[in-house]
């Protein structure tokens, strides 16, 4: 730890001019050691701090470095694990062109997706719950890997990083059709990922853009058919998987999207998406998959417009409403933000009088349900923002 902290405050006071490389090596030996947890979690934290402040002085050992830290991402758990992907994340961030000739958009990749097949304990539990779900753990595999995926696209730039990953996403999305759960969920995190940096791809040019594979293996420049490509993918998984946690990260991701892409994935999709996500909220087994088809939901109305809302504005009001009289608290909350987004999507409307009725007819049919749960939900956070929520909704 000494030598550590000591040759730490040596290689900064170095100029890029003078380094040498054999006392970066030498220190990279010593911060590495992996005999010793405790001198390796310091070493990495060190590392970081270096690489944040003079990542020039890993430029020639940058190759070597990154092989050795992935290694630790795939065979060490807790904190050692969680500073190995942070100094590849702040690594990336400081240095891009380096990581990039380090050929980390495609090492990287495969070390977040393989974070993100990390199991839950005990998966069946969570199907029949009907709590909300816990939030992850910081140094959990799948917490990790959703930070540094997003990351890293960021830092290496989307035209870089979705070419690998999207081949990566498409076989595990076949592993999971086979009946991989873990592979599936795994996918459907990624692409939740992943859909921001999809939408940026519109800013790039036709040959980037044809660089980057579709889902289903083909290669176009086209974003219509890119988007496409994500819904029908994607929505086999949300409606029809056998496994709960599968068709909640499967809404996850269409959710995500659908605020990524818009209004495009709304316009040219709603009439199989909506039916879907209303099927979902109305008749999942699973009152988190419900959950989540409720929030993605919440997402696609946020970008979609009355006319494109309209043919299906009374299945979707019926839906809702009905289910904020039975479905489980964490349920409700998302259905009545959801109603609230319905409302603000018939203010779009440009005709007065039909946008008129239609908001009265949407308080008829929601205040009965609406005002039970502003007075009443018992005591704790839980019911106390459902009441809230309610309260602006109505």
């Amino acid at each position: 730890r000494r030598v550590v902290a000591a040759m730490s405050r040596t290689l900064l006071a170095l100029q890029e001019s003078a380094h040498d490389d054999a006392i970066v090596e030498a220190y990279l030996t010593a911060a590495l050691d992996a005999s010793h947890e405790d001198a390796l979690l310091n070493g990495l934290e060190a590392l970081i701090d270096l690489v944040t402040e003079v990542p020039r002085l890993f430029r020639s050992k940058a190759p070597q470095t990154l092989t050795y830290v992935l290694q630790l991402v795939a065979t060490r758990k807790g904190g050692v694990r969680a500073l190995a992907v942070e100094f590849v994340v702040s690594f990336a961030e400081a240095a891009p062109a380096t990581c990039r000739k380090a050929r980390l958009e495609v090492n990287g990749v495969d070390a977040c997706c393989g974070l993100l097949m990390e199991e839950d304990p005990a998966p069946e539990a969570w199907e029949v719950s009907e709590e909300p779900e816990p939030d992850l753990d910081a140094e959990s595999g799948r917490e990790l890997g959703r930070d540094a995926l997003d990351r890293l696209a960021r830092a290496l730039r989307p035209e870089a990083l979705l070419p690998r990953a999207m081949v990566v996403a498409s076989e595990l999305l076949q592993r999971g059709a086979q009946g991989d759960w873990r592979a599936a969920r795994a996918a459907c995190d990624a692409l939740a990922q992943l859909a921001e940096h999809i939408g940026d791809l519109r800013a790039a040019s036709a040959k980037a853009r044809k660089n980057v594979p579709l889902l289903d293996g083909a290669r176009t420049a086209s974003t219509k058919k890119r988007v496409a490509d994500l819904v029908t993918s994607l929505l086999p998984f949300a409606t029809g998987y056998p496994a709960a946690v599968v068709r909640a990260a499967a809404w996850d991701a269409l959710g995500q999207a659908a605020a990524d892409l818009q209004p495009q994935l709304q316009d040219d999709h709603a009439s199989v998406v909506l039916p879907a996500l209303l099927n979902s909220i109305g008749g999942d087994a699973a009152p988190r998959v419900r959950a989540c088809a409720a929030r993605a939901l919440l997402c696609f109305l946020d970008g979609c417009g009355f006319s494109t809302l309209e043919p299906h504005l009374e299945h979707c009001a019926r839906t809702l409403s009905a289910t904020l009289t039975e479905a489980p608290t964490f349920v409700r909350e998302y259905c009545v933000a959801a109603a609230a987004a319905l409302a603000a999507s018939v203010e779009s409307c440009w005709d007065e009088r039909k946008k008129k009725m239609v908001s009265t007819e949407l308080y008829g049919l929601f205040a009965p349900s609406l005002k039970p749960l502003i007075g009443g939900g018992g005591p704790g956070a839980a019911a106390a923002a459902l009441r809230a929520r309610s309260l602006e909704c109505l």
